[in-house]
């Protein structure tokens, strides 16, 4: 654990020439953003890739792209409301890493898993594939099966009147904000 592909993304990412952690300006941050957001993609496939930085590079690199696309160009086009980017960042980051796991999975790493795409195996992308498309489906189906059943027993919309108002005093008792004084 202590040479994980997770720590060598976070370590390269957030250090200078190898001298220690940056100042935690405007690039540090965004570099942690993308520390995060390439361990997150490397999560599940960790066990599966070799440890050597430039798989860890391109990794990060190639989910940093997804987010940042995912998270505005995407919402913004279909409108969807994912203030979180759950969806964005979880659902695409998810997708990316399991085909990238399809590209860099080694047996040297993992014996009881298969070489990828770069170890002359393209049928493990091709198993990857089908695995993204089996997972999309599903969390499809049962999110709307758990729409529907949720909409029959309590509904999914509020009375305009309540809209209107406001949710925070009408559902909540609250006022987010005292615009009187």
């Amino acid at each position: 654990m202590s040479n994980s592909p997770q720590k060598q993304l976070i370590l390269s990412l957030l250090t200078k020439n190898g001298k220690g952690v940056s100042c935690l300006g405007r690039k540090s941050l965004v570099k942690w953003g993308i520390a995060c957001h390439g361990k997150l993609t490397m999560n599940a496939l960790s066990a599966f890739i070799v440890s050597f930085p430039w798989p860890v590079q391109l990794f990060a690199t190639n989910a940093t792209h997804a987010f940042v696309v995912a998270t505005s160009y995407v919402k913004n086009k279909f409108g969807y409301d994912d203030s979180l980017d759950a969806f964005g960042i979880h659902g695409i980051g998810g997708t990316v890493g399991a085909l990238l796991t399809g590209v860099f999975a080694s047996v040297a790493i993992n014996s009881a898993a298969a070489d990828g795409l770069l170890r002359g195996n393209p049928k493990q992308l091709l198993n990857q594939l089908v695995a993204v498309i089996a997972t999309w489906v599903f969390s499809a189906v049962m999110s709307l099966i758990i729409v529907k059943v949720v909409d029959l027993v309590v509904g999914l919309r509020v009375d305009a009147d309540d809209e209107i108002l406001g949710l925070d005093s009408t559902q909540h008792g609250e006022s987010g904000y005292n615009l009187e004084a």
